[in-house]
């Protein structure tokens, strides 16, 4: 099985406001250049999407999502989301979220998986893995095929 790591700001979400349409369920924008080019990703690699943004908190953010990815039939294709993990150093702690997706891979399977996110300063360790989009236009056809480069390779996780 194949998985992407979704992040929603940056990714689906462009900040190119000239591309951006209102959400018919809210007041969210979305990008729907971008989501095509996921639903190209997940079409032509028959993968999984796994929730790794900050939306995945909110039940509101969450069913705004889905529904947006339900135009390309995407919402079928999610299935969860990453647990969140807190790093506590003295009187102050942080998310990682590459302590997120390291915990999700952990406890289900996976053969390959592509991470994609705008913000990479957690994401170090999974370097080979990640497709690291340009917030201001999103996912692109460039991206997608990085991540299919990388999808493409033969089982690499180990548990």
């Amino acid at each position: 099985m194949n998985i992407i790591f979704l992040d929603v700001n940056g990714v689906i979400d462009s900040f190119n406001n000239n591309r951006k349409h209102i959400d018919p369920y809210g007041e969210h924008h979305f990008d729907w250049n971008c989501i095509y080019q996921l639903y190209e990703l997940v079409k032509d690699t028959d993968s999984y999407l796994v929730v790794s943004s900050e939306w995945r908190h909110s039940k509101s953010s969450m069913k705004k999502l889905l529904q947006a990815l339900s135009f390309f039939g995407l919402e079928e294709r999610v299935i969860g989301k990453t647990p969140q993990k807190i790093v506590r150093n003295g009187n102050s702690s942080k998310v990682d979220r590459g302590l997120e997706i390291e915990s999700y891979l952990k406890k289900h399977e996976c053969d390959n998986f592509v991470i994609l996110d705008d913000v990479k300063w957690d994401l170090d360790r999974f370097e080979d893995h990640l497709v690291w989009t340009d917030p201001s236009e999103g996912l692109t056809e460039r991206d997608v095929l990085k991540a299919k480069e990388i999808l493409k390779k033969k089982k690499v996780l180990q548990k």
